[in-house]
């Protein structure tokens, strides 16, 4: 999973010294997903063989989520890093994100598919699908 990182807003009532990396960030692109391993014996230090299971298990975050990632009481993330054009970027897994942000739907329209986490149809799609326009009520 790739994830730019974005700036800490603390607020312009308090004068915050941070030396911790940012822990949220915007997703660029994911991975279909992966196996999760398996292991002989539930105890860490009684573990002899381990293997992947059969059972794949699909990304469940979308390019676009902002997301947390976990960590901060470490002094921030630990990722591998890299220059995507002139901008930082994250290499990092999905176990790593401690939650997603959840935008609100654009047309406050209870029936929108994001009220139960799919794409919004007010907003445009990563495949490049154009949003639906905005109802005059939410305007």
């Amino acid at each position: 999973m790739v994830v730019e990182p974005l700036d800490v807003d603390h607020g312009t009532t308090l004068i915050v010294r941070e030396h911790t990396k940012p822990l949220r960030g915007i997703v660029k692109a994911v991975g279909p997903g992966h196996y999760p391993k398996r292991y002989d014996h539930p105890d860490k230090h009684r573990r002899t063989r381990t293997w992947d299971s059969k059972t794949f298990q699909p990304t469940q975050v979308k390019p676009g989520d902002v997301v947390e990632l976990g960590g901060y009481g470490l002094g921030g993330y630990n990722f591998q890093t890299f220059l995507w054009g002139d901008k930082v970027h994250l290499v990092c897994r999905e176990a790593d994100v401690s939650g997603v942000e959840i935008q609100p739907c654009l047309g406050n329209d209870p029936w929108c598919p994001c009220q139960d986490g799919d794409q919004c149809h007010y907003r445009d799609a990563p495949d490049g699908t154009k949003a639906w326009p905005l109802p005059r009520a939410a305007a």
